[in-house]
């Protein structure tokens, strides 16, 4: 958690712990220091300039780019997600919404057809959820992203995994105009700390 010089909390951003190496995590605050987005003050490290560290995010920001399937499955969003939830565990598959496709979840455009997923293994989930391949009104579409599903947290809700507001606005704010509107309506909460209460 960073918050802003005068101590009151104005960004967290939940990092993953598997994707930050605490000298990584060093590096990334001296730099931050050394452009006066963040200090030290009080044995805490302050965030100073909010705004900036999310146009440096979005600016940075790539999506993963592995092998994508779109296509059909015959199952019910809720059984997608019950059986993605069976074939989690240590060593299983990994899976959540992308942050285009978590954007209902929090409120900032409708849902979003087809249902869209990063995973861990792109033929295990094909082939849990009976994927077909087709372009041709496609319901569920696959992005395959192997070393980090997400630089920050997911929001687990009962068995459905949705990305977190960051990563959502991360997602909307490089689209098109409308899910950048969506971006918008996002970027209040997070810039005020109040991310974690979506």
């Amino acid at each position: 958690r960073l918050t802003d010089v005068t101590g009151v909390q104005t960004c967290a951003l939940p990092i993953s712990a598997a994707s930050l190496t605490p000298g990584t995590a060093s590096k990334v605050v001296r730099t931050l220091e050394e452009e006066l987005i963040c200090a030290r003050r009080d044995g805490a490290i302050r965030l100073s300039s909010p705004r900036e560290l999310l146009d440096r995010l979005r600016k940075d920001y790539r999506a993963p780019a592995g092998p994508r399937l779109s296509g059909r499955t015959p199952l019910e969003p809720e059984r997608v997600w019950r059986s993605l939830a069976e074939a989690a565990g240590p060593g299983g598959l990994r899976s959540a919404a992308t942050g285009t496709a978590s954007a209902g979840r929090y409120g900032v455009l409708s849902s979003t057809e087809p249902l869209a997923l990063y995973v861990s293994s792109l033929s295990a989930a094909a082939g849990l959820l009976q994927v077909t391949e087709t372009r041709a009104f496609p319901n569920i579409t696959l992005v395959e992203a192997r070393k980090n599903l997400f630089y920050f947290d997911t929001r687990p809700r009962g068995d459905a995994v949705w990305a977190s507001p960051i990563q959502t606005w991360l997602e909307l704010a490089q689209a098109g105009p409308r899910e950048q509107e969506g971006a918008r309506a996002l970027e209040q909460p997070i810039l005020e700390g109040r991310a974690a209460e979506l």
